[in-house]
């Protein structure tokens, strides 16, 4: 049987616990209203927002892997209506040393699978030739 002090400590992190999805709640609602467009229109200063939020240290590793794990869904939430080709683009514009390696994940997963798309599409070969030209004229 629990203590009344185990009671009051879970009820704490459970009371702590919607608080941090309360609070990721209103941050992707904050970036909805604020970051508008697509996100490769400033992938540098949307990154350096997103790598703010990821580090946020709540104090309780629960309380962090649920933060995080709201932060990167709120990520692919942005990065869903980009096109393939702009995720891969993204990608290969963006130095992610320095980025929080679950924002670095969350970018690099969904323009590998954006790449696995364009190879698999009917037209993906020619695609990623054109890509391939315009990336070794612009050097």
């Amino acid at each position: 049987m629990a203590t009344a002090s185990e009671a009051q400590q879970y009820n704490l992190q459970i009371r702590a616990l919607k608080l941090v999805q309360k609070s990721a709640t209103s941050i992707t609602q904050w970036c909805d209203r604020r970051l508008y467009g697509k996100i490769s229109s400033n992938p540098e200063k949307e990154t350096q927002i997103w790598s703010g939020f990821l580090t946020v240290d709540w104090g309780n590793a629960k309380m962090n892997q649920n933060w995080e794990d709201a932060m990167v869904a709120s990520v692919h939430q942005r990065l869903s209506p980009v096109s393939d080709m702009d995720r891969v683009d993204l990608f290969c514009s963006l130095d992610m040393t320095g980025l929080p390696s679950a924002l670095s994940e969350c970018i690099s997963s969904t323009a590998f699978d954006a790449v696995d798309k364009l190879v698999k599409s009917n037209n993906g070969q020619q695609i990623l030739n054109s890509y391939s030209k315009s990336s070794e004229e612009s050097k």
